[in-house]
C-alpha cells in the first residue's frame, strides 16, 4: 500500500494505493481502504491508540515504522497484522509525503507466541511445586559468572539457600 500523510484537512491516513490482496486478508474491497477510513476503524480498540500515535509521529518525521495490531475483517472477526513502512518521497517543503507500506497476517504467529507462554506457565507451575530442585546451568563457566541462569525456589526448603544465592555464589553445593 501507499499513502500520504495529511493529504486533506478532514482525514489523516488515506491510502493512495492497496494492493489486491487485502480483500482475501480482511474481506472489504480494495476501493474501500482508498475511499474511506476503514484502515482507521477496522483497528481493535485497545491497539488503535497506540497505532495512531505511532502513524501522527511518522507523518511528522518520515522515520520508518513497524507496528503489530489487530484488525477487524469484514466479517467481524480480529486478527493480528504486522505494518511495516517506510518513507518514499517528501513534498517541495521537505515534509513526508509518500509512504509505501507492507501488512503481513501474523496471526498464527500470535496464536503460537500464546501456546508458549501458557506452556512455560504451566510448565513453571510444575516445576515450583514437585519435592526436589530442578536448575538449568550454563555448559561452562567463564570466571566468576555463575553456571546457574535458573534455580528453582525448592532449594530454600531442601539446602536453606534462596534460588539468588545460589545463582550469585554456586560454591554452596
Amino acid at each position: 500500500y501507499t499513502w500520504e500523510p495529511n493529504r486533506s484537512p478532514d482525514t489523516f491516513h488515506r491510502m493512495t494505493y492497496v494492493s489486491p490482496q487485502v480483500e482475501s486478508m480482511l474481506g472489504h474491497p480494495q476501493q474501500d481502504w482508498m475511499m474511506t477510513d476503514l484502515w482507521e476503524s477496522s483497528m481493535h480498540p485497545d491497539d488503535a491508540e497506540g497505532v495512531m500515535e505511532g502513524a501522527r509521529r511518522v507523518a511528522k518525521t518520515g522515520d520508518d515504522y513497524s507496528h503489530e495490531y489487530r484488525m477487524r475483517r469484514a466479517d467481524g472477526t480480529f486478527l493480528w497484522i504486522r505494518d511495516e513502512g517506510r518513507l518514499l518521497a517528501r513534498s517541495n517543503d521537505g515534509r513526508p509525503g509518500v509512504f509505501q507500506g507492507i501488512i503481513v497476517d501474523i496471526t498464527q504467529q500470535k496464536r503460537i507466541e500464546q501456546e508458549l507462554r501458557d506452556t512455560e506457565q504451566h510448565l513453571r507451575a510444575l516445576i515450583e511445586q514437585i519435592p526436589a530442585i530442578v536448575y538449568i546451568e550454563l555448559p561452562s563457566t567463564q570466571g566468576d559468572v555463575s553456571p546457574f541462569i535458573y534455580v528453582s525456589p525448592q532449594v530454600r526448603e531442601l539446602l536453606g539457600y534462596s534460588p539468588e544465592e545460589l545463582m550469585a555464589d554456586p560454591k554452596h553445593l
